[in-house]
């Protein structure tokens, strides 16, 4: 299993434990797991998102197989909750 770095970006009115309840239901879906959690709280933005200018961002360590993670890109990417999502190859 490969590790990912994945960083979201959640509308302001969803709390953490939702957020870690979304963002494991889409990860577990795949056959991944999530190792981690690190948010990094409200932030505003440069520009609006979606017709957003506030955001909360939170990162997750994730282990799934190489060929599972544009699949995970691809989930995120459906959730209404989730403004911006990003996910980075983790080098050991």
């Amino acid at each position: 299993m490969n590790t990912y770095e994945v960083v979201i970006i959640t509308k302001t009115g969803m709390d953490q434990k939702e957020t870690d309840s979304l963002v494991t239901k889409v990860v577990e879906g795949i056959g991944g797991t999530v190792d981690s959690t690190d948010p990094w709280g409200d932030r505003k933005f440069s520009y609006p998102i979606q017709g957003h200018v506030i955001g909360s961002y939170c990162t997750y360590m994730v282990s799934c197989e190489a060929n599972k993670s544009a699949e995970l890109k691809r989930l995120l990417g459906f959730e209404e909750e989730i403004l911006r999502s990003m996910v980075l190859t983790k080098k050991d």
